[in-house]
């Protein structure tokens, strides 16, 4: 998302996106985590890791374009790190939550289940967002959005008869239905072969989940 101007206002699109994406996961956090003894912890330690990835990705503009901030330091407003800054801020949050989940013993199983209720809650949120910010939706936002909110409600659906983690099956098909969904956009930049960046973190993702789940069955059965 772009900036959004709002009068004379001018506001950061993707700060705006990235703090909704922040209230879907404590949403989600709280929903989820109910019923669970460990929820305090979850939640204290989720919040934690967010504000890290906010913090990093917003400040990384400083040291990743140093030049640009020593002659107009208010730009850190409109501007931020972009990518190289996100993937500095998603590695710093993951290993925190590493280290806190190693630590106290928190289950990895908890986190999936958690993750997999909030990535397609930001998903399915993105394209709404893009309307607000007055961007027209292509086919494939508008099918992609179709397809997380049937996850939501599937995901709504089972969560009675579905114990944490017990959700693999259901995270891998729906990374594999984005990849497929992907293949709608036909300006999209190819990485590798004839897929774009997103569908080849979407299919390494669920190779990984793949040999989890499998590794987990095995290891369950002795």
């Amino acid at each position: 998302m772009d900036n959004i101007q709002l009068g004379s206002l001018l506001i950061n699109g993707r700060l705006v996106m990235y703090m909704t994406f922040g209230v879907i996961g404590w949403l989600v956090l709280h929903y989820r985590l109910r019923h669970i003894p460990e929820q305090e912890r979850f939640t204290s330690y989720a919040s934690n890791a967010f504000w890290i990835w906010l913090l990093v990705w917003k400040g990384s503009f400083m040291f990743l374009y140093p030049i640009e901030f020593i002659e107009t330091p208010i730009s850190l407003l409109y501007f931020d790190g972009g990518k190289r800054g996100m993937w500095l801020a998603s590695l710093l949050a993951i290993v925190y939550l590493w280290v806190r989940s190693r630590k106290h013993n928190l289950p990895v199983k908890i986190w999936m289940d958690i993750g997999l209720w909030f990535i397609s809650g930001c998903w399915l949120a993105y394209p709404i967002l893009q309307v607000i910010a007055g961007h027209q939706l292509v086919f494939y936002d508008k099918f992609s959005a179709l397809w997380s909110g049937v996850f939501m409600l599937i995901l709504f659906l089972t969560r009675r008869t579905s114990r944490f983690g017990d959700r693999g099956g259901y995270a891998i098909w729906f990374l594999i239905g984005h990849v497929v969904l992907q293949f709608l956009l036909p300006d999209r930049t190819l990485w590798l072969l004839s897929f774009s960046r997103l569908q080849i973190i979407c299919i390494a993702i669920a190779a990984a989940l793949t040999v989890w789940s499998y590794f987990q069955e095995k290891n369950e059965k002795g």
